[in-house]
């Protein structure tokens, strides 16, 4: 059987020990440059605070990627540029264009993705607080309250996604986003599944949120659930008794080309039972969804092999060929 590509995951390798040797001395020099750059690095990013900096009010930006990272919601991942075709029972192999998702991040605008003909953006709406700052590593965080904050990213950390981080008990449990498409409020519209669709003023589906999820620090799911109000999609999570930090995350599905359906832990378990609704997980991908369908009914092997390695299954389309280029690839799991 053929193994699936891995995205945002090396391939496991088994060095010499020369290489090892050579490994060794290559991890040092990186880590002193590293070292080196930390010092002397200057803003990476441009919308009135450095990258890193606590900003106006002291957001810890670092802080809120660190905890993002140490969670796994967030890490550095490399586009998906090309990936072969990898259907279950290895017929055929095709290389996908190139293309990256167009996705930017800034304090002003927040999160842009292009998505065909349109463009949306995300921007949290903060209870109180006012402050922001870019991360190290580009992510957009806003302070929200005491004990909460905002996070933004794009596709080259893991996914487009906006994140409340919850810090303590007395933190709200409630976070709101505002939708936009081409400058104009969305229209937000509840999906089968739990998700969110994302409308334009004019009614044309421009994209779609996966459905809430929310994990505490010991990695257990977090009561959670959406509800919407014109262009506001508000994210209810219920977290007392929890292990803080607390985590959630609206993220949407399809960027300027690619639409991905990304399959939770307990999806992907689904799978490998041969009990899941794949009609139903493929629905979102609208022209896509017989493709995915077809292809997500025969992969239940992959999918065992997908939970245990500790990941899920993701399966991803190419908005203007649904039938040439899909394939399936292993994933961090989102949840």
């Amino acid at each position: 059987m053929k193994s699936l590509p891995t995205e945002g995951f090396p391939a496991r390798a088994y060095p010499t020990r020369a290489h090892a040797k050579k490994t060794l001395i290559f991890a040092a020099i990186a880590a002193l440059t590293i070292t080196a750059s930390t010092l002397t690095a200057t803003p990476a990013h441009s919308a009135g605070v450095g990258a890193g900096s606590t900003g106006s009010g002291g957001v810890d930006a670092a802080g809120v990627e660190q905890i993002l990272r140490q969670a796994g919601a967030v890490a550095d991942v490399a586009p998906p540029s090309r990936s072969k075709l990898a259907m279950p029972d290895d017929a055929a192999t095709a290389q996908a264009p190139a293309v990256t998702s167009g996705a930017r991040v800034s304090l002003k605008t927040g999160l842009t993705i292009p998505t065909g003909s349109n463009t949306l953006s995300i921007t949290p709406v903060p209870v109180a607080g006012s402050a922001k700052a870019l991360s190290p590593s580009g992510l957009a965080v806003y302070a929200n309250t005491a004990d909460s904050s905002f996070a933004l990213s794009t596709s080259s950390t893991g996914g487009n996604a906006g994140y409340a981080v919850i810090s303590g008990p007395d933190a709200p449990i409630s976070y709101r986003f505002a939708f936009m498409v081409d400058g104009k409020p969305a229209v937000l519209r509840p999906a089968e599944g739990g998700g969110i669709d994302v409308l334009s003023a004019g009614g044309t589906l421009v994209n779609s949120v996966v459905p809430a999820w929310a994990k505490d620090a010991t990695g257990a799911a977090v009561p959670t659930s959406y509800s919407v109000a014109g262009n506001i999609l508000t994210q209810n999570v219920a977290h007392a008794g929890a292990a803080y930090p607390v985590i959630a995350d609206p993220r949407v599905r399809c960027d300027r080309l690619w639409c991905t359906l990304e399959l939770t832990r307990g999806e992907t378990a689904a799978l490998a039972a041969r009990v899941l609704n794949v009609g139903g997980a493929c629905a979102i991908l609208g022209g896509g969804a017989p493709v995915c369908a077809a292809v997500l009914a025969g992969a239940w092997a992959q999918a065992s092999l997908a939970l245990g390695s500790g990941q899920c299954i993701g399966f991803r389309v190419w908005k203007a060929n649904f039938v040439s280029y899909p394939h399936l690839a292993y994933i961090r799991c989102y949840a």
